[in-house]
């Protein structure tokens, strides 16, 4: 039978316009209200298809436009300075658009038997649960939940108080079936209020200063960490001068085990800064664990020469003026491969995959570690 060159064009382009609308519906780009309408497109571009071999490739087309719009980062494309990452990167570009078409699945089970309309009721129900599951275990990948498309919208996204990211995600997805203006409408009025008396039950208002340097983030491994906390110290100092409750510094921000017993020094200087400045400090640093000798280790744990066994984690710590204490919480939920290789405690042979400091080994907890 002669394919229909019409036919593939408009399914190319329904694809290309669905996974663009999701791709550019999530931060940082400020067009969350694409969400609203991006799966119509989907929609249309299923529409009548009855096997699932046709229905597979539509979906992995759109979702994998999706995927490359959202995840394109986690290779270090724009880099180009780590094979390996990149290698990883596109393992998860090509991979994870797999994951999408569970609820689509779903969806053509339920529309063979019981109808368009039908189907199209329980299409939110389908699309949360599977983001809810996705949520879950050592593979989960909750960044592309779609209720986090409204981050620009304040008002709108206070119903959150109420049902979390996930009601967010169903009311998105309700306005894709329906298109029902009210929908958009309440959730947003609902906000405004809240928005318009912001401080109940006697709280204040609290003012946080996020301090963001322009440090490399593949060459902060290997140049000077002293540098490196001169500017964020610099900046803090300046932001501090503001009557700031808070200060925030990114991600890893200090490249090296600042809580290690050989880094004292430098812990104490930072400490020292916190104090005379007068504010909480909240900072991703990274942190190690040795373990001792008999100690249980777990498989995917990492040995030094010495022998030693350890974990290290992208964790975060809070330092309070004049507070002794050292709040710490490691990361949970880790990118799969870009940070941690899934399953590397039950399958140690994935940890030939680790590579680099930071890259593909951190390690996992279930809980918050804390410690003075």
């Amino acid at each position: 039978m002669p394919v229909n060159k019409n036919s593939g064009r408009r399914e190319l382009s329904l694809a290309l316009v669905a996974g663009c609308l999701l791709g550019f519906s999530f931060p940082p780009v400020p067009t969350g209200l694409f969400a609203t309408v991006a799966f119509v497109p989907f929609f249309l571009l299923l529409e009548g298809v009855q096997g699932h071999g046709a229905a597979f490739r539509r979906s992995y087309a759109t979702f994998f436009i999706f995927n490359v719009i959202t995840l394109y980062w986690t290779g270090g494309f724009t880099h180009g300075k780590d094979p390996y990452l990149m290698a990883a990167g596109a393992s998860l570009l090509l991979a994870h658009p797999l994951f999408f078409y569970m609820p689509v699945a779903g969806w053509m089970f339920i529309r063979k038997r019981f109808g368009d309309l039908y189907s199209l009721c329980l299409f939110p129900f389908l699309w949360v649960s599977f983001e809810y599951l996705h949520s879950l275990t050592e593979i989960s990948f909750p960044w592309l939940t779609l209720g986090n498309t409204q981050t620009y919208d304040l008002a709108s996204i206070q119903i959150a108080t109420v049902t979390g990211v996930f009601g967010i995600s169903f009311w998105l997805l309700w306005l894709n079936v329906a298109g029902i203006l009210a929908l958009y409408l309440l959730p947003g009025a609902y906000g405004a209020s809240i928005l318009r008396n912001p401080v109940q039950g006697g709280a204040d208002s609290i003012r946080i200063a996020v301090v963001q340097p322009n440090i490399d983030p593949f060459e902060k491994w290997q140049q000077r960490s002293d540098l490196q906390l001169q500017v964020l110290e610099r900046l803090t100092s300046e932001v501090a001068a503001k009557r700031v409750d808070m200060i925030v510094w990114p991600e890893t921000a200090v490249p090296f085990y600042v809580l290690d017993p050989g880094n004292h020094p430098a812990f104490e200087i930072l400490r020292r800064e916190i104090d005379s400045l007068g504010v909480p400090l909240l900072t991703g640093i990274p942190d190690i664990r040795y373990y001792g000798e008999g100690e249980p280790a777990p498989r995917s744990s990492k040995v030094l020469q010495d022998g030693r066994r350890y974990d290290n984690y992208n964790s975060s710590m809070l330092l309070q003026p004049g507070d002794p204490e050292i709040q710490k919480y490691a990361k949970m939920i880790l990118v799969p491969f870009a940070e941690r290789v899934p399953f590397s405690e039950a399958l140690s042979f994935l940890n030939a995959m680790q590579w680099n400091f930071g890259l593909g080994g951190w390690g996992w907890v279930a809980r918050k570690r804390c410690s003075t």
